[in-house]
């Protein structure tokens, strides 16, 4: 049953991120433009009303997010959070009114695929971070990826710049599940909140909180989120293959690795499709 769970929340996770990705952008996109370093920022964005609603679904998809990948393993997690980006693009281009091509219609069916061949290659369980330098690297991360994510903002803008930001972005959300996977919430408590892997979580979900508003001022969801899904299932399921001994069925280990190229694929070729007209034409 609580594997039962597991899926269901992981397909809540992502029409929550889907939907909450494309009222982020709009709510960013009537705040004024930020070109350095400002905390404020993201205060400023939650009077924004689409934002605000945007972020009650990302924190609701986040926690079940959490209840995902506390059962299954890394890379059917953060599959489930890259499928958001089926959801996205569609919302996105009803929006907008525009059609999606046949170049989009294969990225997402690219996606949808390998969501599927994952989810019947994974072997649900627990896992347990065995590996103290590991552990440590974990922790002190956020550190880095919040330095380089400060020059970036002070940096001119440029999109390469933007692209780069949504990586360092996508490499803090990638923490926040690395944390959530190997940490020790088995129930709610004040001694849990003070876990060192429960403290870092928050800190990768702020940082990456930032950098992702600050660039989708800069460009649109579908290219953004190519780049940042790209980066939330390529680096988990590496590290929970190799460091969190996340399990796939016997024999099936091919299978799981043509699932994960293909969403890594699915998304790379959502991110470079021609998005020219809701970069710049986005109502607000």
């Amino acid at each position: 049953m609580n594997h039962l769970f597991a899926y269901l929340a992981g397909g809540g996770s992502a029409v929550c991120y889907g939907v909450a990705t494309v009222l982020e952008q709009i709510g960013a996109r009537q705040a004024d433009r930020v070109n350095r370093f400002n905390p404020k920022f993201l205060w400023n964005l939650l009077h924004k009303g689409p934002f605000l609603f945007g972020t009650f679904l990302d924190t609701l998809g986040w926690l079940l997010s959490l209840a995902a990948v506390r059962e299954l393993p890394l890379f059917l997690a953060q599959s489930f959070i890259a499928a958001s980006l089926v959801i996205s693009t569609l919302i996105d281009r009803y929006y907008l009114k525009t059609v999606i091509t046949d170049r989009e219609k294969f990225a997402l069916g690219t996606i949808t695929g390998g969501l599927m061949l994952l989810a019947i290659t994974a072997v649900p369980h627990v896992s347990h971070l065995h590996n103290p330098t590991f552990r440590d690297f974990l922790i002190i991360s956020p550190v880095f990826l919040a330095m380089a994510g400060v020059l970036l903002i002070n940096y001119r803008m440029a999109k390469q710049n933007t692209i780069l930001m949504v990586v360092i972005a996508g490499l803090a959300f990638s923490g926040t599940n690395i944390a959530a996977r190997v940490s020790r919430m088995s129930h709610l408590g004040f001694h849990t909140l003070l876990e060192p892997t429960v403290l870092v979580l928050i800190a990768y979900g702020i940082i990456g909180t930032m950098l992702m508003s600050i660039a989708l001022q800069r460009d649109s969801v579908s290219r953004l989120n190519g780049a940042l899904f790209a980066t939330e299932v390529a680096v988990p399921s590496v590290v929970g293959i190799f460091f969190l001994d996340d399990r796939i069925r016997s024999g099936f280990a091919g299978i799981a690795a043509f699932g994960i190229f293909a969403v890594v694929v699915g998304t790379l070729i959502m991110g470079i499709s021609d998005n020219s007209t809701s970069s710049n034409e986005l109502p607000t």
